[in-house]
């Protein structure tokens, strides 16, 4: 029984991915991907570069924004296709 409360409170383990081996998302200022797609985006926490995958919720073509939806920490983050993060692969179309 005990047992069998452990495996229920671990998580598994997020599977890493190496983003240099990933489309890019941005092609000459366009984005790829669609409402939906998942993206691995370089952002700065903590004063670190990390890595984290997120969810495009919405896209506005005139502005060039795309708000997703952060899945590794869990909060919204929207970026420009002018001034985009340093990393912006698709993981997902």
């Amino acid at each position: 029984m005990a047992i069998e409360k452990c495996k229920a409170t671990i998580k598994p383990r997020a599977k890493k991915v190496k983003p240099d081996f990933l489309p890019d998302a941005l092609i000459e200022g366009n984005f790829a991907g669609q409402v939906g797609s998942k993206l691995v985006v370089s952002r700065l926490r903590s004063g670190k570069n990390t890595f984290s995958v997120c969810v495009v919720k919405q896209l506005e073509e005139d502005s060039g924004l795309i708000h997703t939806y952060d899945e590794t920490i869990e909060q919204w983050f929207t970026f420009s296709t002018r001034e985009p993060p340093d990393v912006v692969k698709l993981l997902t179309k």
